[in-house]
């Protein structure tokens, strides 16, 4: 039996560095610029945060401590954040947190106000959103976001309010999202399988004014 060899293709060491420096731009606090990373695991979206928070800590790192500022770093899990914290030397210029956390600690010293405004606004809202249920049909209220199914939640959606166009679909690990055009406004349609949410986002400050008429649109009988 013969043995064959092959030599893996790689690349060299650097050849993401164009990216991080696309996100360094993104942190000048003057750029204006926001920006999302979408990759999957293991692709170096960890070691693309720690290259963008020690961009900021050569930045901005005697500023901020001159003027009692921090850069919040806020993450879903406590083992993320622990591995941040580690990567960084606990650095105290970046205040690292739980998302949890970090509304808990944005919210202290209001917490009489939220209860009143609590008793008084809630119930108004859950009895809004309860009418509003009856208005969604019943095959939309029932089905479970699957990868296999997120086709025929598509044509669900977007039934009531064709035409609409497709201009491109990005699949991910338990995510999908579709960029669409209706009305000659553009939109992203989020599916998120983890979560079971579904949720559109307009992409410009046009389309996100239409939201709601787009909302009712869609639920409507």
């Amino acid at each position: 039996m013969s043995q064959e060899f092959y030599l893996a293709e790689t690349k060299p060491l650097d050849h993401d560095n164009s990216v991080d420096k696309g996100i360094q731009e993104c942190l000048r606090i003057s750029s204006g610029k926001s920006f999302i990373t979408f990759a999957g695991a293991g692709s170096g979206k960890t070691y693309s945060l720690k290259q963008a928070l020690d961009f900021l800590k050569a930045e901005y790192s005697e500023d901020f401590t001159r003027q009692g500022k921090q850069i919040a770093v806020v993450t879903f899990t406590n083992n993320a954040a622990d591995e941040i914290k580690d990567r960084i030397e606990q650095n105290p210029i970046f205040a690292v947190s739980t998302i949890h956390s970090f509304c808990w600690s944005a919210i202290a010293g209001f917490n009489e106000d939220i209860r009143k405004w609590y008793l008084e606004k809630i119930p108004c809202d859950l009895k809004d959103i309860e009418e509003n249920k009856k208005e969604i049909k019943d095959v939309k209220k029932d089905i479970i976001v699957t990868d296999k199914n997120i086709e025929t939640l598509i044509d669900i959606l977007f039934s009531p309010i064709m035409p609409v166009t497709i201009q491109e679909k990005i699949i991910g690990a338990d995510r999908e999202n579709i960029r669409f055009s209706w009305a000659g406004h553009h939109f992203v349609l989020n599916f998120e399988i983890y979560s079971q949410s579904c949720w559109i986002e307009g992409q410009d400050g046009q389309s996100t004014e239409l939201l709601a008429t787009l909302h009712l649109a869609i639920i409507k009988e």
